[in-house]
């Protein structure tokens, strides 16, 4: 038996230089091409796009297809000169960042060191 990696990602502009996604489910080799397919259309079709935020609150598991995902989204907003906003991360996600040195480069904002919380 197969089981569903479900990943729902719902759009909203609130203006015209910053798209808004809210994923939830798995970022994971069966899902995360949704994601990269739709962001990509967002930012084609926004050409005055600045910033994409990912509101990761209802991310569950993100594998390394995710990770690849989300670093390919990347290279397409610095093509746009747009930026990438990571809100609401997880323990675990924020955790698989930091192991893979990836944060900085997907958000443009050095990495936290061992023992420095996100809100300092």
């Amino acid at each position: 038996m197969t089981t569903s990696h479900r990943l729902t990602c719902t759009w909203t502009a609130p203006d015209e230089h910053t798209c808004q996604v809210v994923v939830e489910g798995e970022l994971t080799y069966d899902s995360a091409d949704e994601l990269l397919r739709s962001s990509v259309r967002h930012i084609q079709d926004r050409p005055a796009l600045r910033e994409l935020r990912v509101d990761c609150a209802g991310l569950g598991v993100c594998d390394s297809w995710g990770l690849a995902v989300l670093l390919q989204i990347r290279r397409h907003l610095l093509a746009a000169n747009a930026g990438l906003s990571l809100d609401n991360r997880s323990r675990a996600f924020e955790r698989l960042l930091d192991i893979t040195g990836t944060l900085g480069f997907l958000t443009g904002t050095p990495p936290l060191t061992r023992g420095q919380s996100q809100d300092s």
